[in-house]
């Protein structure tokens, strides 16, 4: 796909959820009769929680802060049809069957957990979904679940029109984007809400806002007109939700961005720091030393080691105050190699060792950054045991080859080590290999290339 972007309304799945009867009959022309045969076969989908791979990107992002009043908030998804895989209105296919719901921090809506068994649980002022096809298997799974009062669902919650208009199916090109292994398709599905978020006035500094992806399953005459949502809901006063994924972000009325937050540090602490050392005075060559130091950005820092003991060390910070030249790092394996020691002041320098750290837990952070090095050490952790089992076998079958060729060499201590090898790692062999005779060498040879071909093709290596 090129540059361009493409929208689609909608994009329908191959299969729906739902229950579905297989029937076959089977016709021949040999004088043979073939009993009809009916299965019955269940599609689902992801109808109680997605998983976190089903999710491309949210907007605002979770936990972000800034002015995003004028902005509705969406979540993207990974799975194109994602949206319309279940039929929530029995005669229109494209209206989706999710919304994305968002609550300011004054409207009280809390996500809670529990199981699927108990969502219909609960006192008779709640309406609860009602569904259908729910299996055994699924009683113990655990979902998210939020009550809105009935004054609240009956102005955001959107009509069948309004859904089909805030979902859509959006096509972009990935060469030029970052994004991880488990993104294969350049076509993802979008849910936007229909509410601006709440704009803080007089002292409120950021207003805390709840963004909910809700299944409509079991609510199709909520999302049919007005008349048919006021007649069900008026014997209840809260209606309960099935929540699909949900994050929080902050709407400030003051800037946020890099600049506003910079001027906002308190640096009163190395203000202090320097004022204590303008009024000492300099006397020695440690004192000076520090200065010098203080100059270059450094600052000190608690230190605490992994034997508990705990130091005043120096560390700077990634902004300093002059242009320094690139030098080349070898590899660490762990932060505390990054370590060093000035000995003319006696303190130690934290600077490299806490990047080192800093980084190490930013990468494993990331969920598929994490999954992929993850399958990465694998990969070469098979490789290595693969290469180091191959090696050792093939080195002993080439003794057991050299045994063979020398008839008065006592071939019983020398293949007793690959003997005893075999028995400890592969005891299921045993039969094919122990148990013969170890003067027939020929049948010796034989049983351990069969032995090499099933280890290569089982990996059991």
């Amino acid at each position: 796909m090129d540059n361009k972007i493409t929208f689609s309304q909608q994009s329908q799945p191959s299969i729906k959820a739902g229950k579905y009867t297989i029937n076959v009959n089977t016709s021949s022309t040999i004088p043979a009769q073939f009993k009809a045969i009916s299965k019955e076969i269940v599609v689902t989908s992801n109808r109680f929680q997605l998983k976190p791979d089903d999710v491309y990107s949210v907007y605002p992002q979770q936990n972000a802060i800034g002015e995003y009043n004028e902005s509705l908030p969406h979540i993207v998804l990974n799975r194109r049809t994602l949206p319309w895989e279940i039929d929530v209105l029995q005669t229109d296919s494209s209206v989706p069957w999710m919304a994305l719901l968002v609550f300011d921090q004054s409207e009280g809506i809390e996500v809670i957990q529990q199981t699927v068994n108990n969502l219909n649980i609960s006192d008779e002022t709640t309406l609860t979904p009602k569904l259908k096809n729910i299996y055994k298997e699924q009683l113990n799974l655990s979902c998210n679940v939020i009550d809105i009062p009935v004054e609240l669902a009956l102005h955001i919650l959107p009509y069948q029109d309004e859904l089909s208009l805030l979902t859509h199916v959006k096509g972009v090109s990935l060469d030029d984007k970052v994004t991880d292994s488990n993104v294969t398709d350049s076509y993802f599905s979008t849910v936007v809400t229909n509410r601006l978020s709440r704009t803080p006035v007089d002292e409120e500094d950021s207003i805390k806002h709840l963004a909910c992806l809700v299944s409509l399953e079991g609510y199709d005459n909520l999302i049919i007109d007005s008349s048919s949502r006021e007649k069900h809901l008026a014997a209840f006063k809260q209606i309960r939700f099935i929540v699909l994924s949900s994050w929080n972000y902050y709407i400030a009325k003051k800037t946020f961005d890099f600049k506003s937050t910079v001027e906002k540090l308190d640096v009163d602490v190395i203000s202090t720091f320097q004022m204590r050392l303008k009024e000492d005075v300099l006397s020695n060559e440690a004192e000076q030393r520090v200065e010098a130091l203080r100059k270059l950005a450094y600052f000190p820092m608690n230190h605490h080691f992994r034997d508990g003991s705990r130091l005043v060390s120096w560390y700077q910070s990634p902004f300093i105050p002059y242009i320094e030249v690139r030098a080349t790092y070898e590899c660490a394996m762990f932060s505390d190699q990054l370590l060093s020691y000035d000995p003319k002041i006696g303190m130690m320098d934290i600077t490299y060792a806490g990047a080192w750290q800093l980084g190490r837990s930013l990468a494993l952070a990331d969920l598929a950054f994490a999954t992929q090095i993850m399958a990465w050490r694998k990969m070469h952790q098979e490789l290595y045991f693969k290469s180091l089992h191959t090696s050792f076998i093939q080195n002993q079958l080439y003794q057991v080859q050299l045994l063979t060729r020398d008839k008065d060499m006592n071939q019983d201590d020398k293949i007793a080590p690959l003997l005893e090898y075999i028995k400890k790692h592969y005891p299921s062999k045993q039969n094919s290999v122990l148990q013969q005779n170890p003067q027939h060498n020929r049948k010796i040879q034989d049983n351990f290339k069969m032995l090499i071909k099933e280890m290569m093709k089982n990996k059991s290596y």
